[in-house]
């Protein structure tokens, strides 16, 4: 994801992502309470703070705003409020459940 930013970033392009997955992966170094880093590659990738000095500088981020998650059945409150402070879009099973995939996919896709 981070070289698609980046050549997007190059190109004046906005970047979209579509993260598909049971979990939201926004946890940062600061927050997570395993310390499995298999939970922070979305939180990383948009540019969130706490990665300075363990991950390398990223040349672009994604924008929060520009994230979709979809699926997600396991979020934690900590991820919960980061991805809210954030700007992220989620769509947990519930909502799947009870709108079908269909126009929340509809509604990213306009945005894209």
């Amino acid at each position: 994801v981070s070289g698609l930013a980046r050549r997007a970033s190059e190109a004046g392009r906005p970047l979209f992502v579509l993260w598909l997955d049971a979990h939201p992966d926004f946890h940062t170094l600061d927050t997570t309470a395993s310390g499995n880093l298999h939970g922070v590659p979305l939180a990383y990738a948009s540019g969130q703070a706490g990665f300075s000095g363990y991950f390398p500088d990223l040349p672009a981020a994604v924008d929060p705003k520009r994230i979709c998650t979809m699926g997600l059945r396991s979020v934690d409150p900590a991820e919960r409020s980061a991805l809210n402070q954030a700007g992220v879009i989620v769509h947990d099973m519930r909502a799947i459940d009870e709108h079908g995939i269909a126009p929340l996919l509809r509604a990213f896709l306009a945005r894209v």
